[in-house]
């Protein structure tokens, strides 16, 4: 079945230069080879669509044409190239690491709808613990041996609900202190709480500069899938009043060290979370849609009924009449998709070869999985180390008790033997130079390599040529956000 999966692949046509028509019916040519973008003339799409074939062309444009084939367009092959991963760059990626973030506990006061620890997803653990100090401990020693005097480490707290283990919390920040004697290290903390026990942790937060990311989904109506464990009440009037003392009582903390984030559900809207949190406390929140992998075929309608589209909740925000859509705009999915389509799909040799300026060995890796530990290592109550708090606690890449243990070779070829099939699969999609799925956050991962195997990000001609229409219209329509990216993708 593998093979004859490939070999499907295989007779996949591809082609590397698409045409885009914008909604003021002009025509693009976007090449993903060269990630070359290219405004021309309707008698040169002509020539194109016939592929020079005719003889009744228009010399000049048929001479464009022969021109633009003879530097690398119009290929009929995706030249994607990954290069291996290597221990050596493992080896750095756990020496340079700037994030740290510990599973404080599973432990929550509330039990919302949507968890991703409860029933609705079938990763959720059945088990409920608080971490190991003492393990933690150990990691942490680990952590500060190898990192170099005077640089960069956050530690993170994670849940559950962070706050429901303050005595680990506690502990971690003094250990930390008192190893960061003789390092030095620029050491910071953040915590993702739902904003039910700030109030009585305050002093600790603020005393130790803490970055706090909230969980909040709007008003009390917006709020009601988030409920109290025991009494199933909304938790939104204790989250609110602890919120509003820390805005009132500590502006300037509240103005540097505060985020918020919400999920997108069929309790709220973009516009309803976005006036209510800006209007309310001045702050632009994240908003996430609710996760649609992992979820458990019994508990499937349950989600159907809570999903809210991020797209069309966008759309129907740019509509209204809503004061805070200028505010707002460059956190639509439109702006963002543009941002990243100049930042990745343009061609911009100084942005696409940074990170050679900035390190020595950089491996180019298929898909959006992050090299191992490139960004952050994650423990859990498991006390198994992840890449990150999204990735399932199956796919553990090291372990800790009375010492760390991590298998950099074991690692690397785990990475390996997943990359050499996504290689493949990335060749024939349209979007595999630049695609942010990561491999671990996948249902079906299990069933790589067989016909069973579907990438959900996979993308055909047709899909990338509506995707570069979109940006391409939006562009059109709105001029000056080019130059405002351009601007910000400068280092």
């Amino acid at each position: 079945m593998t093979v004859l999966f490939f070999i499907i692949l295989k007779l996949f046509n591809m082609e590397s230069t698409i045409i885009s028509y914008s909604n003021k019916k002009n025509i693009y040519l976007y090449d993903i080879n060269l990630s070359l973008s290219i405004l021309i003339h309707p008698k040169l799409e002509k020539v194109i669509k016939n592929r020079g074939l005719e003889e009744s062309f228009d010399p000049y444009y048929f001479k464009k044409y022969q021109y633009l084939k003879s530097h690398g367009l119009f290929s009929d092959t995706n030249k994607i190239d990954f290069e291996d991963i290597e221990d050596v760059s493992i080896e750095d990626n756990i020496k340079n690491i700037e994030q740290i973030v510990f599973e404080t506990t599973d432990l929550c006061n509330l039990n919302c709808t949507y968890c991703s620890l409860g029933d609705l997803y079938t990763f959720s653990k059945k088990e409920r613990r608080n971490i190991n100090k003492e393990y933690a401990i150990t990691f942490l020693r680990y952590i500060f041996s190898i990192k170099k005097t005077g640089s960069e480490l956050t530690i993170g707290f994670f849940g559950g609900e962070p706050l429901m283990n303050t005595d680990f919390i506690e502990t971690i920040v003094n250990e930390s202190k008192k190893m960061n004697i003789d390092k030095c290290l620029n050491l910071h903390f953040n915590l993702t709480t739902n904003a039910t026990l700030i109030q009585k942790n305050l002093e600790f937060i603020i005393n130790n500069d803490f970055q706090l990311l909230i969980s909040l989904d709007g008003d009390c109506k917006a709020q009601g899938h988030r409920i109290f464990t025991h009494s199933n009440k909304n938790s939104f009037s204790k989250a609110i009043e602890n919120i509003d003392y820390l805005y009132k009582k500590h502006p300037v903390f509240f103005d540097k060290n505060i985020r918020f984030n919400s999920v997108l559900h069929n309790l709220n809207s973009v516009k309803e979370i976005y006036e209510f949190i800006y209007n309310r406390y001045h702050k632009i929140p994240m908003i996430a849609q609710l996760n649609t992998d992992h979820v458990n075929s019994k508990n499937k309608e349950n989600l159907d009924k809570m999903f809210h589209s991020r797209t069309q909740s966008d759309i129907e925000f740019t509509q209204s009449d809503s004061k805070l859509v200028p505010i707002m705009h460059q956190e639509l999915l439109n702006f963002k998709k543009t941002k990243k389509f100049l930042a990745n799909y343009s061609i911009n040799f100084y942005l696409n070869n940074a990170l050679n300026l900035l390190y020595e060995n950089v491996s180019i890796i298929p898909t959006g999985t992050c090299s191992p530990f490139q960004r952050k290592i994650y423990m859990n109550t498991y006390n198994d180390l992840l890449p990150c708090e999204k990735v399932s606690y199956k796919h553990s890449l090291g372990k800790v008790n009375d010492k760390v243990i991590i298998d950099i070779d074991l690692i690397s070829k785990k990475y390996q033997y997943y990359y050499n099939y996504f290689k493949r699969i990335c060749a024939n999609c349209y979007a595999g130079r630049h695609c942010s799925i990561c491999i671990f956050t996948l249902d079906n991962l299990d069933k790589l390599g067989t016909h069973e195997f579907e990438c959900p990000e996979f993308q055909k001609k047709e899909d990338l040529e509506k995707h570069i229409d979109n940006i391409f219209s939006f562009l059109e329509k709105y001029p000056f956000d080019y130059f405002n990216i351009i601007k910000s993708l400068i280092i």
